[in-house]
């Protein structure tokens, strides 16, 4: 369990790194009106995919799930 917790504890720092760095960047390059886009893209596609991670949890089992919500990280969304 303690491995489970320090792989979800640092996975969750790492998002937040990316995000920040993201929005640092779009801030550079397009302005302050863009700079917030990272960050709602990411809320939104989290928000738009744990439904539907879910019901896939829910009808095949955990493992199942949680391969189909990695599945986009590793690029093979169509499978």
């Amino acid at each position: 369990m303690n491995r489970l917790w320090i792989a979800g504890a640092l996975g969750g720092l790492g998002q937040t790194v990316v995000g920040v760095a993201a929005t640092l960047l779009v801030d550079a390059l397009a302005g302050g009106v863009a700079a917030g886009l990272p960050q709602t893209a990411q809320v939104l596609g989290a928000a738009g995919a744990a439904p539907l991670i879910a019901r896939s949890s829910a009808r095949h089992g955990r493992g199942v799930g949680l391969a189909f919500g990695r599945s986009p990280a590793r690029g093979d969304v169509s499978r």
